[in-house]
């Protein structure tokens, strides 16, 4: 697993991923359109929310199954 001390995101990335924790459905997931429209909804810029994805999904703090994204460790972000 990754540790979150050691591996910092960067502010926007983990200001998304402060905003997915409440978006993403623990059972169903969020496609990465949604997840890239809601965070453009909540006032990211196009570009910082493609960043922001992709670092989340690098570095492990979100992961795929079936185009639907998932929280990869829920406890840290709670």
């Amino acid at each position: 697993m990754y540790d979150v001390d050691k591996r910092p995101i960067g502010a926007v990335a983990e200001d998304a991923y402060e905003m997915l924790l409440e978006a993403i459905d623990p059972e169903e997931g969020l496609s990465r359109s949604n997840a890239h429209a809601r965070l453009v909804e909540s006032g990211f810029a196009e570009a910082d929310a493609k960043y922001a994805l992709d670092r989340l999904l690098n570095r492990g703090y979100l992961y795929a199954v079936e185009g639907q994204l998932f929280i990869t460790d829920r406890e840290h972000g709670e």
